[in-house]
């Protein structure tokens, strides 16, 4: 609930710039494909361009990553540790 209710806040936030005539570049993981398709539609309803780019690593690459960082992202979730990468 509360991601949607964070990507409602963020369509409210793009709209609002879009209209005010600013370019808006917005980094955001998608984890819903209706995001992206809600991002792209508050654009073209005001006549701007929507680009979505995405950023990609080779597994190995984003699994070092992740170890380096020592978790998912998240500060609340366990470290983690190569066995689990391997998986």
């Amino acid at each position: 609930k509360a991601r949607e209710l964070t990507f409602e806040h963020i369509k409210c936030m793009l709209a609002t710039h879009l209209e005010a005539g600013y370019d808006v570049l917005l980094p955001y993981l998608v984890t819903n494909a209706n995001h992206a398709f809600g991002f792209e539609e508050i654009a073209v309803g005001r006549s701007v361009k929507f680009y979505e780019i995405v950023l990609t690593l080779e597994k190995e690459s984003a699994i070092n990553q992740l170890l380096e960082r020592g978790t998912w992202g998240r500060k609340v979730l366990d470290n983690l540790h190569p066995q689990i990468c391997q998986q």
